[in-house]
């Protein structure tokens, strides 16, 4: 029987693979999608059935945009006043825009102008997710031993099954 291995080399192993996984996913999707596209473009097809073993598992389908106005490029701002008169606009600070103030004692002031704000409230810095990095190559050297004759030997090495 193998050896166990630790949360710390089961974590390095699943973002490996995990990683593998999802570009595989990918390139097989971005195929099926280019297929998918050819046949609706020559003949009209939208859907074809995806199978396994000649058993119907499941749709790949093209998605459709919902049909709806969109602005002329060439008359953008006589569309944008009109929306505005009709009160379908709104402002949004820029992006970015909270770099320009700072927290000075229990004020907030704008970096620029040294003035003093009191209109805006200054939020801690707090956790709020975690990242997982791992090193690919130095992973699958540490990982090899452990998953040797396992199916996710393949996969490790980069090799199709």
């Amino acid at each position: 029987m193998a050896n166990p291995i630790t949360a710390d080399e089961e974590l390095a192993l699943m973002r490996v693979l995990k990683k593998r996984i999802d570009n595989r996913v990918k390139e097989l999707e971005g195929e099926a999608k280019d297929e998918l596209l050819g046949f609706y473009d020559t003949c009209g097809i939208d859907r074809r059935q995806v199978k396994a073993n000649g058993q119907n598992v499941g749709t790949i389908s093209v998605v459709f945009s919902k049909p709806k106005a969109a602005i002329d490029p060439l008359r953008k701002a006589k569309a944008l006043d009109y929306l505005a008169s009709c009160g379908l606009t709104e402002e949004t600070p820029v992006k970015g825009w909270e770099e320009r103030f700072a927290q000075c004692g229990d004020d907030i002031i704008d970096c620029k102008t040294g003035e003093v704000v009191d209109f805006l409230l200054w939020e801690p810095q707090r956790p709020k997710a975690v990242r997982t990095a791992v090193k690919e190559q130095e992973a699958v050297a540490a990982l090899r031993p452990l998953v040797n004759g396992m199916s996710a030997t393949a996969l490790l090495e980069g090799e199709e099954q």
